[in-house]
């Protein structure tokens, strides 16, 4: 089955791109589905003072920068598919009884 992360696919949506479009494709070939995992949480990041103290608002509360903006980049979509993985493996396996 091949994967992806939902920041990648949300950009490949933004750039709509022939790339990226052949890498869904080829994934879908080669495993039959795609799964959209979930990004991991990024934990906010407190702002600090000029002496690297956290920033507390007036009842106390920690005051965290805000999150970077969502852009389209210009990374390619990474696609984990598993069977490029598995080929890679058996060529890999084939290579080292050549040379035995």
């Amino acid at each position: 089955m091949a994967t992806v992360k939902r920041s990648q696919l949300d950009q490949a949506k933004l750039r709509r791109s022939a790339d990226d479009l052949d890498r869904i494709l080829h994934a879908l070939d080669a495993d039959g589905s795609i799964t959209v995992e979930d990004d991991e949480p990024v934990e906010p990041e407190p702002q600090l003072d000029e002496e690297g103290n956290e920033v507390t608002d007036e009842e106390g509360n920690v005051v965290y920068l805000p999150p970077a903006p969502v852009t389209s980049g210009n990374d390619p979509l990474e696609i984990q598919v598993d069977a490029d993985d598995e080929a890679a493996e058996e060529a890999a396996a084939a290579a080292e009884e050549d040379a035995s």
